[in-house]
Parts: C-alpha cells; structure tokens; sequence
C-alpha cells in the first residue's frame, strides 16, 4: 500500500512539474520546446502542413543560489540525429555528480543507464517510442536488472497524451492519469490509484488558446492550489504559485530569448525574495515539423 501511495504522489508532482514550467523539457527530452504554454492546438477546420521551424536544444542548464554561486550544473551531449546520448551533472567544483548515458537499441528502442559519482550504475530504463517519436512505454529497473514499474501512454490523433497508467512489477496499475481535451486543449488531468478511485484532477484554463491558470483540487473538488502564467510576445514570462487560500507561496519570472525560450528563471518565495535562478544555453536546429493552419 505505502509503494502505491507515493506512486500516486509521484504523478502528482511530476504533472505539478509539467505544468509550473514550459522551460527546456525533461531531462531525456532537453530539444522541447522551451517557452510552449502546456496546451495543444486546436486543429478544428484547419489542414497539417509542413514547415521549417528552429528547434531549441539545450546544451547547458545551470542552477544558481540566491547569491550568485553556482548550485549545480548539467550538460547535455547529442548525436548526429540531435538525440540525447549522454547528460553530466557537476557540483560547483566541477565534479561530476551522475551522468545519464543513452543508446538506441537493436529494436529501436531509448536504454538510458544513469551513474553515480563513481561511474556506477544506479538504475536504467527502456523506452519504446511510437512512429513519432513520442514514448509510449517506459519500463524501469534497478542496478540489478530487477524490473521497478512500467509506465504505459497513450496519444490522440494530433500527439496530445491522452493516458498514462503506472503497473508495478507484476503488471498490476497502481496508478492511471487521464488528460481530457476540448477543442484540442487540454483543459484537465485526472488522477487515479490502484482501485480506479479518483485520487485528484488539475484544471487548465486558457485565453487564445494559451494557458493562463492551472487548479489542482482534490476528489472532492477542493482546490489544493493554483498557478497563473503571465506571456510576452507569446511565451511565458511568468508564473505565481498560490495557495488554496488565494496567498502567493511562490512566483517564477523568465528571461526569454527570440524564439520565446528560456534564457533565465528567477525563483521567488511569496513575499517576492530571490531564493535561486537557472540559465540556459540552447544550440537551434532548422527542422521540418508539422503545423495546423
């Protein structure tokens, strides 16, 4: 009961984290987009062409405390094709703390091994992704191979995730989030444990088709806490946290570059003090994707 329960809280927070920033991506996915405003398109009467666009990767993402000294630091390392093959995080020193190093497998398939300081393995994982690009199952194992859950999604016709289900290692769900769209937006995300019984759900609200406020409540439809995103010129340039009350716990202002990513994240508690920041440096690549016009 105790692994279900903080696999449920674990969802919990990473979709906190998805939607409290549309910087950079994930840690395997640093090419993302890095000022999209979390909701997808609305395709309704329009046709999919293609287009060459820049496409943001980052090449190093540094972590500072509110004095200026350097946290922590990671650098990201690509293929010929643009895919991550190795992530180096270091202290302050310049000593390495872990490194991710990934590899496509025979299959097709993503292995990412992650180390520790030693160069020894802590754990490693399997992706298989569909035709694009987008993983649709993910299993995770331990240093000895032992199989730890497997994360399983599922998409709608225009890429937008429409269900993610975590099974422990026997194959049994112990926890199913469910994204809801209207009008191709992703207005909310519902999230289930192990007896299918709605644990909590997130509300987006938008305004021209950007996000502007994310709710999260409990089953109840008690709101928990919210986040309200500000945009420049069409990215996000800042996000305020605030409690079930209405109060500001916390505030998150960016500096973004041209293409609308983010350069600078400043970190800001509720009475608006600097707590620590990040920078970002991107290498942009001309790629030919898909758009809705």
């Amino acid at each position: 009961m105790k692994k279900i329960i903080i696999a449920v809280l674990l969802v919990s927070l990473l979709i906190v984290a998805g939607c409290a920033t549309s910087s950079a991506g994930s840690a395997d996915s640093p090419e993302r987009l890095a000022g999209n405003d979390g909701g997808s398109a609305d395709t309704e009467g329009k046709t999919a062409v293609k287009e060459i666009v820049k496409i943001p990767y980052v090449l190093k993402n540094t972590n500072y405390f509110s004095d200026g000294y350097i946290e922590s630091y990671m650098v990201y390392t690509y293929d010929e094709n643009m895919k991550v093959v190795r992530e180096d995080l270091f202290d302050s020193f310049d000593e390495i703390i872990e490194s991710a190093v990934s590899e496509v497998l025979e299959d097709g398939s993503v292995k990412r091994e992650l180390f520790d300081s030693r160069g020894i393995l802590k754990s490693w994982r399997k992706t298989v992704n569909d035709g694009n690009e987008n993983p649709i199952r993910i299993e995770s194992y331990s240093a000895d191979d032992e199989l730890q859950t497997v994360s399983e999604y599922s998409y709608n016709e225009i890429g937008g995730k429409t269900l993610w289900r975590v099974l422990d290692a026997d194959g049994i769900v112990i926890s199913e989030t469910r994204y809801l769209y209207e009008d191709g937006l992703n207005t909310r995300i519902d999230i289930y444990d192990a007896s299918m019984t709605l644990y909590e759900y997130f509300v987006n609200e938008y305004e021209d088709g950007r996000r502007v406020k994310n709710s999260h409540f409990d089953a109840d439809g008690k709101l928990k806490a919210a986040i309200e995103y500000v945009y420049t010129e069409g990215a996000v340039s800042a996000e305020k946290y605030l409690r079930a009350n209405g109060s500001t716990s916390r505030t998150v202002s960016y500096i973004n570059d041209a293409e609308g990513s983010h350069l600078k994240a400043e970190y800001f508690d509720g009475n608006g003090k600097l707590k620590d920041w990040t920078e970002t440096e991107y290498e942009y690549v001309s790629e030919e994707v898909t758009v809705w016009k």
